[in-house]
Order: C-alpha cells, then structure tokens, then sequence
C-alpha cells in the first residue's frame, strides 16, 4: 500500500512538467536553431556555459538529496 501512495503521488503531478515542456518546446527548438547558424567559436562557447549550468544544476540536485544530513 506504502509503494502505491508513493507512485500515486508522483504521478499526480508529474502533467504540470509535461505541459510546461510543451509549451517552451517551440520556442527553445527556435532559439536551437539559432545556435546551430552562429560561428563556431561563439557557438561551442554557448554550448559549454549551457552544459556547465546544467552539470552545476545536477550536482546541486545530487548533493541537496543524498546528502540530506
């Protein structure tokens, strides 16, 4: 009963992710786009910072939940 809660209560709002999903795709598949036709050297730079903050956003999540002590 205790698994069933839990997965109940992760579906119950797991639509709201999807839906802001889809409601930026367009626009970040434009701004993707975009990227793809500057010059390399901006290009790759842009690419990094982005992957940067994304690493930096995942280790923050990592460290915030198994290092809950």
């Amino acid at each position: 009963m205790h698994e069933w809660h839990f997965r109940s209560g992760l579906d119950r709002y797991i639509w709201i992710i999807g839906m802001v999903y889809a409601f930026y795709h367009p626009t970040v598949e434009m701004w993707l786009e975009k990227l793809e036709e500057m010059e390399p050297k901006r290009r790759i730079s842009i690419k990094t910072t982005l992957a940067l903050i994304s690493l930096a956003a995942l280790w923050f999540t990592f460290l915030s939940f198994f290092f809950l002590g």
